[in-house]
């Protein structure tokens, strides 16, 4: 593993995508959001959320390359999510579960900066404010992770989950699902 990322536990990845995709990948969201049935999870119940949409699948496949290079171990794939947090809404501290061993979370837009605080055992809390198009690679098992109340009225970001491919969590490659694309098993 990457000397750097194994000792911060997170890196930021500056221009990780560039503005045009951002704001594509952002309209796509909204889209897809107006039409369908609005779901939430149990972390942020005012916030639309998705898991696996087909657009970002298609980034955490084309950056897989990218991100194992960058946390210097091979990865594999294993699932990717996407919310739009609404005004009020927050995070709380939690580390990702088994499937989300390595994680990026990118930045696509907000109209109010929201940064993503992480813990580290060693040297206390940092926080890290992202601009669209960067992300920041992060140890989703072992870092706690969390925002606070966003002041703003929007902020979309997606998030892209790996496993190392001969770690203890490598059975999780592809979620251990069938893989399912926008809600449709396949």
């Amino acid at each position: 593993m990457n000397p750097e990322f194994r000792k911060n536990r997170m890196l930021v990845l500056n221009d990780f995508l560039d503005r045009q995709r951002t704001t594509r990948m952002a309209h796509d969201l909204c889209t897809y959001f107006e039409s369908v049935p609005l779901f939430t999870d149990g972390q942020c119940p005012s916030s639309p959320a998705v898991y696996n949409f087909l657009p970002i699948v298609e980034v955490l496949m084309e950056k897989l390359p990218l991100v194992s290079e960058r946390a210097g171990t091979t990865l594999l794939p294993t699932f990717c999510y996407a919310r739009s947090y609404t005004h009020g809404e927050k995070l709380a501290p939690h580390c990702d579960r088994p499937s989300g061993e390595i994680t990026v979370t990118v930045h696509l837009e907000s109209d109010h900066p929201w940064p993503i605080h992480f813990g580290h055992p060693l040297s206390g809390t940092s926080a890290v404010d992202l601009e669209p198009g960067q992300a920041v690679l992060y140890l989703g098992c072992e870092v706690t992770h969390w925002r606070d109340e966003f002041p703003g009225q929007f902020y979309r970001q997606m998030t892209l989950h790996y496993v190392r491919s001969r770690g203890k969590y490598a059975d999780a490659c592809f979620d251990n699902r069938t893989p399912e694309i926008n809600g449709i098993r396949y």
